[in-house]
């Protein structure tokens, strides 16, 4: 079945700043990828490029300029989410609330004015 585990909202800029934009999907009625497997089963979490991908994660706001972004495992934001390949996890027997940081680079080039988004897929494999 499908499952909604939250938005990354990179908030409203009425230009793309210098320095790094940064979010999670931490907030809302989602605390991000809720994940309860037994304790010692490995199991997987794969993310896929989304609707706009090429070489680049990047956002729409249906026009020909896109926001590119990429995502991260931990809030230093130094591993990346690799596209469509799983990250190994192990169960805790309790629920894990999974944590995906986006990252928008500063310096990031001038685009028309619009609503950028993006739908991710996340695969679950055990």
């Amino acid at each position: 079945g499908l499952a909604d585990f939250g938005t990354v909202d990179f908030g409203t800029h009425y230009t793309l700043p210098a320095t790094n934009v940064d979010a999670d999907n931490s907030g809302g009625a989602t605390s991000g990828i809720s994940v309860q497997c037994s304790t010692g089963q490995d199991y997987g979490i794969a993310i896929n490029g989304g609707a706009n991908y090429t070489t680049d994660r990047r956002m729409s706001a249906g026009g020909t300029d896109y926001v590119t972004y990429s995502l991260f495992q931990e809030a230093a934001r130094t591993t990346p989410w690799p596209v469509n390949t799983p990250v190994a996890r192990t169960g805790t027997g309790t629920v894990e609330n999974i944590i995906v940081y986006g990252r928008i680079a500063g310096g990031h080039p001038a685009v028309a004015n619009g609503t950028y988004v993006d739908t991710l897929n996340v695969t679950l494999s055990w």
